[in-house]
């Protein structure tokens, strides 16, 4: 069931869906944080994979888009949802989607860890700890996309076939560590 397809900020209207920078559908919401690298982000309705495989039960772009042509245009008129109508697309963010965390580390406590976690070898037993720990507070890699954001990448060669060479660390609020990519 899509559910609302608005909520409302200080009496405006916004639109209550867009996409992340890996495909998945994300519900916005009030309760959301206005702070975060996707701004009320508040869940992931329908993953990318969920989007290119529906089954009857997922919400999808097409029911999002299919619920607004049904409302009164007095609805749509004036809101973030009229360009979304008027295009047949949903906003893209130029992010993944981190869940909000209540946990807050100093930004220089998350630095050390990070450093710490690259200095261990692949399959140490407190890599994997100091990663879970990450995790629970609210911080984790950002994920392996298949094409570059600038937002999350750093380049390092212009040529040759796309590839992450380090990972990078993020929280909803921040990009603590962009990822260093190669390739187009």
């Amino acid at each position: 069931m899509v559910g609302d397809v608005f909520f409302k900020i200080g009496g405006t209207s916004r639109f209550a869906f867009c996409l992340d920078a890996t495909g998945n559908l994300l519900r916005l919401s009030a309760s959301g944080r206005p702070d975060s690298l996707i701004p009320y982000a508040v869940s992931v309705e329908s993953t990318a994979m969920d989007l290119r495989h529906p089954r009857p039960w997922t919400v999808t772009v097409a029911k999002i888009l299919e619920r607004l042509q049904f409302l009164p245009s007095s609805l749509i008129t004036g809101t973030d949802a009229e360009p979304v109508l008027a295009s047949s697309s949903l906003p893209q963010a130029n992010y993944p989607f981190v869940p909000p965390s209540q946990f807050s580390d100093s930004d220089e406590e998350i630095e050390k860890a990070i450093h710490m976690w690259e200095g261990l070898a692949d399959g140490d037993e407190l890599k994997t700890k100091i990663e879970a720990a990450m995790l629970a507070s609210g911080l984790c890699r950002i994920p392996r996309l298949a094409s570059y954001f600038e937002a999350i990448h750093i380049k390092t060669k212009p040529s040759g076939d796309f590839a992450v060479i380090s990972d990078g660390w993020m929280s909803c609020s921040k990009i603590y560590r962009r990822s260093v990519v190669r390739g187009v």
